[in-house]
């Protein structure tokens, strides 16, 4: 019996580990952290109910974790995000394991609530994902904005609302620790790809401020980034527009009028993105 709940354990492990890397990359962090609690929350839970011994089977859980997640993101590109799950995972098991042996009221209340939260905090962001709409912010829609961005290879380019007026404008914004972004960006290097020789179309890959520009170039090069790389400085259009989450791309109409601000990267998405961005910017060109 010990040997078949070994055998189990570890390939619960393995089930929470495709789970939480095949949401991890492509959905927004919450989603991913809420996800990751819940699943390693109830394995720690069955383990308490089962009595079996903790020690063994968190060690087979973080491994796959380790091997199946930590792996494979850090060969795309590792960020801040990932230390924290793996402390989210970690103790959740933790919390799963002991309150599920726990019987007086308040410890099961709070096991409940625990679930609860977890659960609610997915679904609150989860749902806005679950397929691809324009997710703008009508706030600014059809607002004339006005910026200054700066190319990162010389230090005195700057492009403006004015410079750029008469061209549908694409400002894809990101930074470095993003890693949603760096998934998001082989789909907006296609879209750049098809608009190239379109004189009326300018698409700038957007650094929203916070990394400095010796970080920026560094990034840029090693990643191989083909689209034209500009700074926010001091993330003043980010915080005129109240962006609070990335990648957000924003699409500017000939006229300089927000068209829309399209927050994030989903999932299933994914399979869309290129084809529908595009046809956003071919019914801009046409107005």
């Amino acid at each position: 019996m010990k040997s078949l709940n070994v055998i189990i354990f570890f390939l619960l492990g393995g089930i929470i580990g495709f789970t939480i890397n095949f949401t991890w990359s492509f959905q927004q962090n919450l989603i991913t952290f809420s996800t990751a609690f819940l699943l390693y929350f109830i394995a720690g839970s069955v383990a308490g109910i089962k009595s079996i011994k903790l020690k063994s089977y968190k060690t087979l859980l973080l491994f796959w974790y380790i091997i199946l997640l930590i792996g494979y993101s850090c060969s795309i590109n590792f960020s801040w995000d990932l230390p924290v799950l793996i402390t989210i995972c970690f103790l959740s098991f933790l919390s799963g394991h002991y309150l599920s042996s726990l019987n007086s009221l308040i410890k099961r209340t709070l096991y409940t609530g625990l679930i609860i939260a977890a659960f609610a905090v997915w679904l609150y962001f989860a749902v806005p994902w679950i397929s691809y709409e324009a997710k703008t912010d009508i706030e600014f829609k059809h607002e004339s904005v006005e910026y200054q961005l700066t190319s990162i290879n010389t230090s005195d380019s700057i492009l403006s609302n004015t410079s750029l007026k008469g061209k549908v404008v694409l400002l894809d914004f990101w930074y470095k620790a993003c890693g949603v972004c760096f998934r998001q960006y082989p789909k907006m290097e296609a879209v750049f790809d098809h608009f190239k020789d379109n004189k009326d179309v300018a698409i700038y890959f957007v650094n929203n401020g916070i990394d400095s520009t010796e970080t920026i170039k560094t990034f840029v090069n090693n990643k191989n980034i083909r689209i034209p790389v500009l700074v926010d400085r001091n993330s003043k259009l980010v915080k005129k527009l109240k962006l609070d989450g990335f990648p957000t791309f924003i699409l500017i109409d000939k006229k300089g009028d927000i068209a829309e601000i399209h927050k994030g990267y989903s999932r299933d998405e994914a399979s869309v993105f290129e084809e529908q961005t595009i046809k956003k910017i071919e019914a801009l060109l046409m107005e």
